[in-house]
């Protein structure tokens, strides 16, 4: 018995997922090797097969059923994630690094009634504990301000570095040293102390947004199937954007293990360090504010993930959202008193072109035979016929129709004709009323005829009003 879906849970990925999930990990920046990948590189043919005629030896598919397989890359150092660099910078306001407790200690058991949830949340905390550093501040007169916990000095904020894509400093509250910078490490450390109860008081949720999980230390490789490369007439290979991206991560966190494995000057590794945080940052979102965008060498920005998800032709607007679609129409709607009230007057010409599928049974087989015989062009008529027996859809419009002969089971893809239901839909659609199945009505010209009757559930008139049809495909 199949489990049935009830609901959709947002959260960051974990480490230990990344590797759960993973099938290799990415190790060099080669690619190929003559016309083969490089094992262990960013085309590992572990992580799916794209060629024709290739067997994927994670899941021993071939092109056409494999899926693709994650890959990760275990980072020398830990990075701030540029995503969360936000919440990152709230929750260190909140909470010592040292001990991983909260600044506002007195408020913790109000803290935990709240109703607030969320971003709310935090802010309710992040407010409190302005209020607790400054009545601390002013009590202390000028010296250092301990933890109320573990008498470490409290940080008074937590900010960007200028001029580095989500380096952090802070300053300490009380105390004249110059701004000490934040090392992911360290944060690293302090949210992985950080318990249960204060992780839901910041308004997290430990099982799936840990605040540790903002800071990377494996990155996660996407399937070959995200990021196929475009091959030229040459056979010249064109890496996706992601891929490009990807090099540059492995290539920077080579070089860096390198310098901190010979023991390298400190100066040496933190500037890598700022590198390998670029290139992650950037594999990402490559329009950060303030930062020069990754580019090819035509000096062309990339397409990283973050455009690639969202903007007008991204994947969620662009591909996922419902637009323009196959099986529709679009007219401009005209009265007619002629028809009823529940009839769709459609014009012949979409009646054509638009087709409705029909399984041949012991009682149709006769008329879809004179459909398919009247073939594309007349009406009624059909496009094309799919043989169930042979697998396969033919088009009426390049063969001899009376060479067809059809069996139980095949489909024809038939004209609309009178009877037929259909859906009208006159935009904006504010409620249910303005989407209504109609029966068709195949009459001459070129509008859509509706009673007048029927114009009211789509507040409709007829000044030019444009409305849609929409034929149901699923058969």
């Amino acid at each position: 018995m199949s489990d049935s879906i009830v609901g959709v849970q947002f959260g960051i990925t974990s480490p230990a997922e990344i590797l759960r999930r993973s099938v290799v990990e990415v190790v060099t920046d080669k690619t190929y090797q003559g016309n083969n990948p490089v094992p262990g590189g960013v085309f590992d043919a572990r992580l799916g097969v794209i060629d024709s005629g290739k067997v994927c030896p994670t899941c021993k598919h071939t092109n056409l059923q494999c899926q693709g397989h994650f890959g990760h890359i275990a980072l020398a150092r830990p990075v701030y994630l540029y995503q969360f660099i936000e919440y990152i910078e709230r929750i260190l306001y909140c909470v010592c690094v040292n001990c991983s407790n909260l600044y506002a200690k007195d408020e913790e058991e109000d803290l935990k009634q709240s109703s607030l949830h969320g971003v709310d949340r935090l802010s309710d905390v992040r407010a409190r504990t302005v209020v607790f550093k400054g009545k601390a501040a002013k009590s202390a007169k000028g010296s250092p301000v301990p933890c109320p916990t573990c008498a470490t000095t409290i940080l008074k904020k937590v900010d960007k570095i200028q001029g580095t894509v989500c380096t952090l400093q802070g300053s300490l509250l009380g105390g004249e040293e110059p701004n000490v910078p934040i090392q992911p490490e360290m944060v690293l450390r302090c949210f992985q102390r950080l318990s249960d109860d204060t992780i839901r008081i910041l308004g997290l949720n430990p099982t799936y947004s840990h605040p540790a999980w903002m800071v990377c230390t494996h990155l996660s490789v996407p399937p070959l199937t995200v990021r196929p490369p475009v091959v030229m007439d040459d056979n010249q290979r064109m890496d996706d954007d992601l891929s490009h991206k990807l090099i540059d991560i492995v290539r920077a966190n080579q070089k860096l293990r390198e310098q901190i494995d010979k023991g390298q000057p400190r100066d040496y590794i933190e500037k890598q360090m700022l590198l390998l945080e670029f290139h992650v940052a950037t594999y990402v979102d490559n329009d950060i504010k303030g930062m020069p965008p990754a580019a090819q060498r035509s000096g062309r920005p990339l397409k990283t993930l973050k455009s690639r998800m969202g903007a007008k032709t991204g994947r969620v607007r662009g591909n996922l959202m419902g637009k323009r679609v196959d099986f529709s129409a679009r007219s401009v709607i005209t009265p007619d008193a002629n028809i009823d009230v529940d009839e769709l007057g459609v014009p012949l010409e979409i009646a054509i072109n638009i087709t409705k599928p029909e399984i041949v049974s012991p009682y149709n087989r006769d008329r879809l035979s004179m459909y398919v015989r009247n073939g594309p062009t007349k009406h009624p008529g059909a496009k094309s016929v799919f043989l169930k027996h042979e697998k396969r859809t033919i088009s009426l419009r390049y063969v001899n129709a009376d060479m067809i002969d059809l069996r139980e089971g095949d489909i024809v893809h038939r004209h609309l004709i009178d009877g037929d239901n259909v859906l009208f839909n006159r935009q904006p659609s504010l409620h249910k009323g303005s989407m209504e199945c109609h029966r068709v009505k195949v009459l001459p010209y070129s509008t859509f005829r509706l009673n007048v009757s029927a114009t009211k559930p789509y507040n409709a008139d007829f000044d030019g009003d444009k409305s849609c049809l929409q034929q149901a495909a699923a058969y």
